[in-house]
């Protein structure tokens, strides 16, 4: 599984101006935590998630991607968009899985 994720991650060309990011209603950003999938980085990427959102479990699961960060996607042009709501629930994943603090729910 986590090589397949490496593949995806690294089919992102990390674009400079972002625009996965302008189709995506909580303005993740969606460079950043592929970046840092790209790194093995899982739980920092579980953290930039978290920077937009409390949501992000629910919004993993039931946010239309193809209708916004991945119809935005720069890779769809030509083919294939990046699979970012695949990495997404990946994310999610690990962050259930390891029990991972979600540190502004806690705060409110």
């Amino acid at each position: 599984m986590e090589e397949e994720i490496q593949k995806l991650a690294s089919y992102c060309l990390s674009c400079k101006t972002k625009p996965c990011r302008s189709g995506c209603p909580l303005g993740n950003d969606i460079t950043e935590f592929i970046k840092c999938i790209k790194e093995k980085g899982y739980k920092k990427a579980y953290e930039v998630l978290l920077d937009t959102t409390v949501l992000q479990p629910i919004c993993g699961r039931i946010c239309p991607h193809s209708k916004q960060c991945q119809g935005k996607c720069v890779r769809g042009i030509k083919g294939e968009p990046v699979s970012i709501g695949k990495l997404e629930s990946f994310i999610r994943r690990y962050g259930d899985k390891r029990e991972l603090e979600n540190r502004k729910a806690r705060r409110r």
